[in-house]
């Protein structure tokens, strides 16, 4: 779901097919094999929303110095 989130990718059906199409790279990803769609599914339903959040507030953290001289992007 990260891969996804990284790469805009608009559903699941979209992160399986940009995975399909360079899955002899997707090892470097650490992916060893091509995830099928109804496994990303279920995988999303048990997962809770809060991780992805979290994430996504300490990477903000960790960026935000990188753009405090920066008028025209705002992270908040």
């Amino acid at each position: 779901m990260m891969f996804g989130q990284l790469t805009q990718r608009e559903s699941i059906r979209d992160i399986i097919t940009c995975l399909r199409v360079q899955d002899n790279k997707i090892y470097h990803l650490g992916i060893k094999k091509l995830v099928s769609h109804s496994t990303l599914t279920r995988a999303n339903e048990n997962r809770d929303w809060r991780i992805y959040a979290d994430f996504a507030k300490y990477l903000i953290q960790l960026v935000r110095p990188l753009y405090q001289n920066e008028n025209d992007f705002d992270l908040d």
